[in-house]
């Protein structure tokens, strides 16, 4: 801990944990924004590195509001019972229908074997892979002390350095 009570965390351990949350977690909460104001929905992902991979209808709310405002945000957590314990990732980024549709199934299916009937299915008609291109990434760790995130920027696939999260870092110097 440093003097003002924030968990140190060094870049191999936060590297470390937002890929391990990655592997791990399967469902990320995605939430975007269309003139009809915010929307939210669920959605089975895979990792390849900071792209994920999500298959969905193109005409879902998500992805109608993707179309017109690429820009979103997510979260991905593990199920946990006390807030003590609360662990995740918040992200941004930009969601487009997936550029290599052979790499975003290889990487969905390696994940979810099965989801081959979705994909290579009578089902594949009407649902498509997305990719979303992670842009920011904030480590929630409550285990460390309530509150306690790191963020990094995503840039060219490689994550950043981590630093104190910036709101994080602005309200405790408010407080001071």
């Amino acid at each position: 801990m440093n003097e003002q009570g924030t968990a140190i965390i060094d870049q191999e351990s936060f590297d470390g944990s937002v890929r391990s949350i990655l592997a791990e977690v399967d469902v990320l909460t995605l939430a975007t924004v269309s003139p009809e104001g915010p929307w939210a929905a669920d959605v089975f992902f895979a990792a390849d590195e900071f792209r994920l991979y999500f298959w969905s209808s193109p005409s879902s709310r998500h992805c109608l509001d993707l179309g017109q405002v690429p820009r979103c945000a997510a979260t991905i957590h593990p199920v946990v019972r006390s807030w003590q314990t609360i662990t995740g990732l918040q992200l941004t980024g930009t969601t487009a229908r997936a550029s290599d549709t052979d790499r975003a199934a290889q990487t969905y299916l390696a994940k979810y074997p099965f989801a081959k009937p979705l994909i290579n299915g009578a089902s594949a008609r009407s649902a498509v892979p997305w990719e979303l291109r992670v842009t920011r990434i904030r480590l929630i760790d409550n285990t460390l002390g309530f509150g306690q995130s790191l963020s990094a920027e995503v840039e060219d696939g490689r994550l950043g350095d981590p630093s104190p999260d910036r709101e994080m870092q602005e309200a405790t110097d408010e407080r001071q």
